[in-house]
């Protein structure tokens, strides 16, 4: 199966040329509730807990820390809907004109531990699901199980950095992987990073703010051997032009950095009739 990222003309360009994705911090993501819509189904999971005697002080410490807490926590996203051409994903990140860019998420996944990035599978619902929910709630059974159990768990607060307790990393990644069910249709992958204490971000220029992020690599031979490049919708007398220009660019670019030009052959154009602002 292969996901894919979609992005701007400006930022194909880029992201061939440096050989990496920017992953993006949490707080900046489209969804302006994101990291807090997880969150808040988390609290509410917990505060399940707090009805249980032996389970309520470590519940009451792990909604204290879920709401202080404002961990480095970075996105890097694809997507699995409709192999790549995906016209909503067009509209939203490539409505001037893009492509995507498509790896199999077996290699990319094993890539991105490599990179110290875990992978989640995102899942929607809202608050009020009873499934969505009861998963939650099987998450903060399981870090308590990890510690050893609530007594064991509770003699390990306070947590002056949670990036080095596994457990609490742990709780914080999988706030990452879930979101709103009006996202649903994006099938979303996501690569999730979280920094350490001693770990600082890069910035980058969005309009007049400045994003942090960190890099994603894309420097792996075994990635590039099977990519896929999808061209944004366009009128028919600018595809065969554009689609010449950019094999030239992939063969370039990917042989001065040694890697595999396999997708420079068979990159292919939406399907979909959809006269954007490039295609005229």
């Amino acid at each position: 199966m292969y996901v894919y990222h979609y992005t701007t003309d400006e930022g194909f360009k880029g992201i061939i040329e440096i050989q990496e994705l920017w992953a993006t911090s949490i707080y900046h993501l489209n969804d302006w509730k994101e990291f807090d819509y997880g969150r808040d189904a988390l609290v509410n999971s917990v505060k399940d807990l707090l009805e249980n005697n032996e389970a309520a002080d470590a519940g009451a410490k792990l909604l204290s820390y879920l709401y202080d807490t404002h961990p480095s926590l970075f996105v890097c996203s694809f997507s699995a809907a409709e192999d790549g051409d995906d016209l909503a994903q067009w509209r939203a990140y490539s409505h001037k004109g893009g492509y995507a860019i498509g790896f199999p998420i077996d290699k990319l996944i094993s890539h991105a531990n490599i990179l110290k990035f875990d992978w989640f599978l995102c899942e929607y619902g809202t608050k009020s699901t009873d499934q969505f929910v009861q998963k939650l709630a099987n998450i903060i059974e399981q870090i308590f199980n990890m510690a050893g159990g609530v007594k064991q768990f509770n003699s390990q607060f306070p947590f002056n950095d949670p990036t080095n307790d596994p457990l609490l990393a742990m709780l914080l990644k999988f706030v990452a992987k879930y979101k709103h069910d009006a996202f649903k249709a994006e099938k979303e992958h996501r690569f999730v990073r979280l920094l350490t204490s001693i770990e600082h971000p890069r910035f980058r220029m969005s309009g007049s703010s400045l994003i942090p992020y960190v890099a994603f690599s894309l420097k792996n031979k075994e990635l590039w051997k099977q990519a896929q490049i999808v061209m944004s919708p366009c009128l028919p007398d600018a595809a065969k032009l554009r689609c010449e220009s950019v094999k030239e660019f992939l063969k370039f670019e990917l042989s001065k950095h040694k890697l595999p030009t396999d997708c420079a052959r068979s990159v292919r154009l939406s399907k979909a009739p959809y006269r954007n602002i490039m295609g005229g």
